[in-house]
C-alpha cells in the first residue's frame, strides 16, 4: 500500500501553490497517494482530482474571497476600486483586532482547514501532514491535527520565512522576529522534520540553534527547476523584435520596477518590447505602460499562461527584492529555458545573486548605479550579443540540485 500525505497550502494559484503543485506531482511519479486542502477560488469545485491528486477545498478568509472574485472576473473599474477599498480597511480592522495573536487574524478560517484535514487524515488514513508556509493557518492546523493524531508524521514546509519574513509596515523587524520565534517555538516542537529555504539558514542559526526543534531542519530550496514544457524553439514574435518578459507580483515596499522602467526609457530601438505577467495593480508601473507603447500589462493569469509567455521571451527579466529571506521561485523557472536572464539587485544581499552568479546567461545589475546611460548599454550588448551558453539539463540540475522536486522527494523518502 502506498504512503498517503495531505499536503494543506492556502493558495493553488500563489507562487508558494505552484511550488507545492511541483512537490506533489513529483511524489505521485515515486508511487505516493496525494491529498490537498486548499482555498475554494472563485468557481472553484468542493473536491476534484487533477493529475492523479485529491483536492478539496474550504472557504477561504473574507479578503482572499474578494480577492479572488476581482481576479476571476471583469469589473468595471469603479467597482475593481470600491472592492480593493474594502478589503484594504478589513485588513487593516482584523490587523488591530488580532494584535496580540498576530499573524494568524481568522481563525474562524484556520479552523475550518483543521476540521478539514482531521476528517481526511481519519477517512483516508494519512500517513504524512505537510503545512505549506505561508499563511500561518496551515501551520496551526497541522499542528493540531498532529496532537491528535500522534501517529501521523508532521513535517512544516517553509517556503517562505515565518521568525525571518516580512510583515505589516507598523512593526518593526525585532518585533517580527520575537513573534515569528514565538510562534515557532509553539508550532515546531512536535514536528518530526522541518524543511525550510536555504536563504534562511544563517538566519536560524542565529535565532533558532538553541531550540530543541533546531536539528530537525533540513535547508533545500525552491523546487521549480526542471524541464520546461515548451519548446523555445517555436517562437511565434518576429524576429527582428526582442522582447523582454517579466512574470509575477510587485508587492509595493518588497519589490519596484522603477529601475528597470528607467532603463527601458533609454532604449530607443522601436521593436524591443517589454511584457509584465501576472501584476496589473502598481501604479509606477501603469503610468509607465500608458506613455510607452512597448510597455505592456497582462494581469494575473493562470501559471500556464505564464509559461507560455516565458516560452516566446527573448530575455526574461526578475526584479529584486529587499527581503534577504525571500528568494523569488521564477529565477529557477527561468533558468530552466537556459534563456538570457536580466536581473536587478536594490541590495547586495539579494537572493536571486547567489544564485543567477551560477547561471552563465545572467546579467546582473545594481539598482544603486544612477548612471542609467552607461548600464543601458550594457544591457543592449548583453541582448543583442548571439552568444548565448548552451547548459544542459543535467548540468543545472548538477548545480542546483536542491532547486529540484526530486530533491524535497529525497527528503521526504527518509522518513518514509
Amino acid at each position: 500500500m502506498s504512503n498517503k500525505i495531505l499536503f494543506l497550502v492556502n493558495e493553488l494559484e500563489s507562487a508558494n501553490g505552484i511550488c507545492c503543485k511541483a512537490v506533489m506531482d513529483e511524489l505521485v511519479m515515486h508511487g505516493m497517494q496525494i491529498h490537498c486542502i486548499s482555498n475554494r477560488e472563485y468557481h472553484m469545485k468542493k473536491e476534484f482530482l487533477e493529475n492523479e491528486i485529491h483536492f478539496y477545498t474550504v472557504k477561504s478568509r473574507l479578503t482572499y474571497r474578494i480577492d479572488s472574485y476581482i481576479n476571476h472576473k471583469v469589473l468595471p473599474h469603479f467597482w475593481n476600486r470600491i472592492l480593493s477599498a474594502f478589503k484594504f480597511a478589513i485588513n487593516k480592522m482584523k490587523l488591530l483586532l488580532t494584535y496580540p495573536i498576530w499573524p494568524l487574524i481568522a481563525p474562524s478560517y484556520t479552523s475550518r482547514i483543521y476540521r478539514k484535514a482531521k476528517k481526511i487524515c481519519r477517512e483516508e488514513k494519512i500517513n504524512y501532514i505537510i503545512p505549506v508556509y505561508t499563511q500561518i493557518d496551515t501551520l496551526i492546523a497541522a499542528n493540531l491535527v498532529k496532537r491528535k493524531m500522534l501517529e501521523i508524521t508532521y513535517i512544516p514546509y517553509f517556503l517562505d520565512s515565518l521568525s525571518g519574513g516580512y510583515g505589516p509596515k507598523i512593526f518593526s523587524k525585532n518585533w517580527l522576529v520575537k513573534r515569528g520565534l514565538k510562534w515557532e517555538r509553539i508550532l515546531l516542537n512536535k514536528a518530526d522534520k522541518i524543511i525550510a529555504m536555504e536563504s534562511s539558514k544563517e538566519h536560524h542559526k542565529e535565532y533558532s540553534v538553541d531550540e530543541n526543534y533546531y536539528n530537525k531542519f533540513v535547508f533545500l530550496d525552491i523546487p521549480l527547476l526542471k524541464k520546461p514544457r515548451f519548446n523555445l524553439a517555436t517562437k511565434q514574435h518576429d524576429s527582428k523584435i526582442k522582447t523582454i518578459v517579466y512574470v509575477g507580483t510587485l508587492p509595493e515596499g518588497i519589490r519596484s520596477p522603477k529601475y528597470f522602467l528607467k532603463l527601458f526609457a533609454q532604449l530607443t530601438n522601436l521593436n524591443w518590447q517589454l511584457w509584465f505577467i501576472g501584476t496589473d495593480q502598481c501604479g509606477l508601473l501603469n503610468a509607465a505602460a500608458a506613455k510607452d507603447p512597448r510597455i505592456h500589462i497582462v494581469g494575473r493569469c493562470t501559471h500556464q499562461q505564464a509559461l507560455e509567455y516565458e516560452a516566446q521571451a527573448d530575455i526574461l527579466l526578475n526584479i529584486g527584492n529587499t527581503n534577504p529571506s525571500m528568494t523569488p521561485s521564477k529565477i529557477f523557472e527561468y533558468m530552466s529555458w537556459g534563456q538570457k536572464i536580466v536581473s536587478t539587485y536594490p541590495a547586495k544581499d539579494d537572493p536571486s545573486n547567489m544564485y543567477l552568479k551560477k547561471y552563465p546567461n545572467a546579467l546582473l545589475l545594481d539598482e544603486s548605479d544612477t548612471n542609467y546611460l552607461k548600464t543601458a548599454e550594457t544591457l543592449v550588448k548583453f541582448i543583442e550579443n548571439s552568444d548565448l551558453v548552451n547548459i544542459s539539463q543535467d548540468q543545472l540540475t548538477d548545480t542546483f540540485y536542491k532547486n529540484t522536486p526530486s530533491a524535497f522527494v529525497e527528503a521526504i523518502m527518509k522518513e518514509v
